[in-house]
């Protein structure tokens, strides 16, 4: 997250803790539980991988996909 918001940089410790906390205090909650916890989560995660691909290939068929130079980058 730190290198997506780079004004957490200096809390990353704690952001990695609070995390870590959330997700012990989502698995105690048992399973079914956190299973429902962690579904969105997970469905909104594989649903956008899912559009991202899908939209890679769309402009990648439209011509529009341009070659990523990472020295520019």
């Amino acid at each position: 997250m730190a290198s997506a918001i780079p004004a957490i940089g200096p809390y990353k410790l704690e952001v990695t803790v609070g995390v870590v906390l959330l997700m012990a205090f989502g698995n105690l909650r048992g399973l079914k539980e956190a299973g429902r916890a962690f579904a969105v989560p997970t469905y909104l995660f594989s649903g956008i991988v899912i559009v991202m691909i899908v939209v890679g290939l769309i402009r990648d068929l439209m011509g529009n996909l341009q070659p990523v130079r990472p020295a520019r980058a």
